[in-house]
């Protein structure tokens, strides 16, 4: 008899070796694969200049192409 493993199958004793239940239905692949992801430390200390980032686009963002029309009259006729 082959030795069980943890979840109940039994396996020939080597690692990558475990022999399966055929008679079980095998899950569907998902299209695109899942991934699962997770932040690191390094980015979730990125959350908060982020943030504030997002509070000075939502505050300030509608000045941005004035001021950009007004750099560009400056440099008109400038070599």
């Amino acid at each position: 008899m082959l030795p069980v493993d943890d979840d109940g199958q039994q396996d020939g004793g080597r690692p990558g070796c475990a022999l399966r239940d055929r008679a079980r239905p095998a899950l569907p692949p998902e299209a695109p694969p899942r991934v699962d992801y997770q932040l690191t430390e390094a980015d979730r200390a990125l959350l908060v200049p982020m943030a504030v980032m997002g509070e000075w686009a939502a505050r300030y963002g509608d000045d941005v192409p004035a001021a950009q029309d007004r750099f560009a009259e400056r440099r008109v006729g400038q070599p």
